[in-house]
């Protein structure tokens, strides 16, 4: 049930890198690119300080993932997945053709979501039919 929200924060956090100018690679931590406030102080910080941040949000929300019974626990994977999908989407729309660049991205949350719904079980330890 993880592995979606995992892939999804992983990703965002790839293109929010990615997206950052050469300068800011140099050293100018003062020209990060980023919309959200909190990731942009982190990334104003040192690159590796929203790097830390993000590994320990994923430890924080696999844990929670993991106690919480199947409803709940699919509720918040699927925020997950929706945010960052979300976040990480918005690296393309200033481009051109930027919407069809985040069709793919929205198929796998897609069908990461389908896979959480199907093929979690009803209970800690149960196994899930197989098709």
């Amino acid at each position: 049930m993880c592995i979606g929200p995992i892939a999804a924060c992983l990703t965002d956090l790839g293109v929010t890198l990615a997206g950052q100018p050469a300068k800011y690679w140099s050293g100018d931590y003062a020209l990060v690119l980023e919309g959200n406030p909190i990731p942009r102080w982190l990334l104003q910080q040192h690159p590796l300080v929203l790097v830390a941040v993000i590994v320990a949000w994923i430890f924080l929300f696999v844990a929670t993932i993991a106690r919480l019974s199947k409803a709940p626990a699919q509720i918040v994977a699927f925020a997950i997945l929706m945010g960052h999908t979300f976040s990480a989407s918005t690296w393309f729309l200033a481009r051109p053709y930027g919407v069809l660049q985040c069709a793919p991205l929205f198929f796998i949350a897609w069908y990461c979501d389908r896979f959480i719904w199907e093929k979690t079980p009803d209970a800690v330890g149960q196994q899930p039919l197989s098709r």
